[in-house]
C-alpha cells in the first residue's frame, strides 16, 4: 500500500535550489571525496547537482517504500543523505533502525527534516510527522542506533521569488520556516 503522505520533490525557483546547494556544501563535508553515498529517495535534481558540484556519485533508494524494513541487496555505506524525508513518514523509528542496517559502524548520517510549525495553518497536508527539537532527538535515542555528532537549526531555506509564484501560505512559509540538520553517526 502506498503512503499517502509521500510527495514528489516540489518545484522550486532557482533560489532556493542554489540556497539548498549552499547549505548541503557546507552541511556535507566528507574527508573522501571518492565514497559512494546512500541518498534516501528517488534520484532528484538536488542530489544529481551536488553529486556532480562534488564528484560524488550518488546511490539512489529509488522507488522504496521506506515505511516497511528495506535493504540495499547486501550494501553497505559510509555516509548516508536523508534530506526532508522524515517527516512524510508513518514509522520514522523502524526507518531509523532499518537505515542502520544499510550503513556501516562508524558511517554518518546527515538528515534534514522541517521544525515544526507552531501555527496551524502552516503545517503541510503531505507532512506525517514535523518535529521539535525533544521529538527529533528523542526518536535518534530511542533507535539506539546513532550518536548524534551535530544538531542545527537552518536558516529559511525559501526564497523569495516564490511569493510571486505561490501566494500567501507558501510566503508564510517562506519567511519562516526552517529545517533541523543532524549528523549522526552508526553505532
Amino acid at each position: 500500500m502506498d503512503n499517502p503522505f509521500r510527495c514528489e520533490s516540489g518545484v522550486h525557483s532557482k533560489g532556493v535550489r542554489r540556497s539548498r546547494l549552499r547549505f548541503l556544501d557546507s552541511f556535507i563535508s566528507m574527508a573522501d571525496r571518492h565514497e559512494r553515498i546512500l541518498d534516501i529517495g528517488p534520484p532528484n535534481e538536488m542530489s544529481r547537482k551536488f553529486g556532480r558540484h562534488n564528484l560524488v556519485p550518488f546511490i539512489s533508494t529509488c522507488d522504496r517504500d521506506m515505511d516497511y524494513p528495506w535493504d540495499m541487496n547486501g550494501h553497505t555505506y559510509d555516509v548516508v543523505t536523508c534530506l526532508e524525508v522524515i517527516e512524510h513518514l508513518m514509522n520514522p523509528l523502524l526507518f531509523l533502525q532499518t537505515l542502520r542496517k544499510v550503513m556501516t559502524k562508524g558511517g554518518h548520517l546527515y538528515l534534514t527534516t522541517p521544525k515544526v510549525s507552531r501555527m496551524w495553518f502552516l503545517k503541510m497536508s503531505t507532512h506525517f510527522n514535523e518535529f521539535d527539537e525533544y521529538r527529533l532527538r528523542t526518536l535518534f535515542e530511542q533507535s539506539g542506533c546513532f550518536n548524534i555528532e551535530e544538531f542545527g537549526t537552518t536558516k529559511s531555506q525559501n526564497h523569495w521569488s516564490i511569493i510571486s509564484q505561490c501566494g500567501f501560505r507558501p510566503l508564510c512559509r517562506a519567511l519562516s520556516q526552517k529545517s533541523f540538520y543532524v549528523k549522526a553517526v552508526a553505532k
